[in-house]
């Protein structure tokens, strides 16, 4: 992939949003490239919509996660209890993404799973670029409110893909958006207005890991549903032009 082009267009992920497809360009650039705004992600930057036309396959890349910044929260326990975080500290956290990505788009209508690249075929890179965590690696708020169990965040995650041609390495297109971590609901009581969530679904490694999950597959369907729109309008509108 053209890294420097792929790093010149994230760089302009901050357009102004407006109703209809806003123009980003930037000196350096061969052509100027689109931010979307009706998909479902806050950055959405495509170099054609039409282009995704010609593309039937996809190669999906494991997550990277090399350069990955943990971004300090307002706790200075929670901090310090992600400082020095390692590569494969944060393995069991995001080692259910690419399983979830390849049995996701092996369930599309649109794209077929390949190997191998061809003029047909998209390859895309996910990254995993910011984490703010809003509770400690242990599983609880910090370790003076270990007996709290208010919490209703695990922290944010920034996600990017860079999809791009399989044989060339053209930049097609570049998603980028924050994703809210929340525990997941066990033993959920409803009285009247009032939801009561079980408590101890709150504080616990694996519980951070089964949100981490849940937030992936989230993230994920909305960026499988977002190519396969793309697709489907830009196969009707080459249908219209035939």
């Amino acid at each position: 992939m053209k890294t420097s082009l792929a790093l010149a267009i994230v760089l302009l992920l901050g357009c102004a949003a407006t109703p209809s497809d806003t123009v980003v360009s930037s000196e350096g650039l061969e052509q100027d490239y689109y931010q979307l705004n009706e998909r479902r992600f806050d950055h959405f930057v495509v170099k054609d919509r039409q282009v995704f036309a010609q593309y039937e396959k996809m190669i999906l890349f494991p997550i990277q996660l090399h350069g990955m910044l943990i971004m300090p929260s307002a706790d200075d326990e929670i901090n310090r209890s992600w400082r020095g975080v390692t590569y494969e500290d944060m393995l069991p956290y995001v080692s259910s993404f690419d399983e979830l990505a390849n049995h996701l788009f092996s369930e599309g209508k649109n794209f077929e799973l390949t190997d191998t690249g061809g003029d047909n075929v998209l390859a895309v890179e996910f990254r995993l670029k910011r984490y703010r965590p809003e509770v400690n690696r242990a599983g609880s708020l910090s370790a003076g409110t270990a007996g709290e169990m208010s919490v209703t965040s695990y922290g944010v995650m920034h996600m990017q893909a860079v999809v791009a041609h399989s044989q060339t390495g053209e930049l097609i297109a570049v998603i980028e958006d924050a994703v809210q971590i929340s525990p997941r609901r066990f033993g959920v009581t409803s009285f009247g207005n009032t939801t009561v969530v079980d408590p101890s679904s709150t504080i616990s490694k694996a519980n951070q890991r089964a949100a981490w999950r849940s937030a992936f597959r989230t993230w994920l369907i909305r960026f499988r549903s977002d190519l396969q729109d793309l697709r489907q309008a830009a196969l009707r509108s080459a249908d219209q032009e035939a």
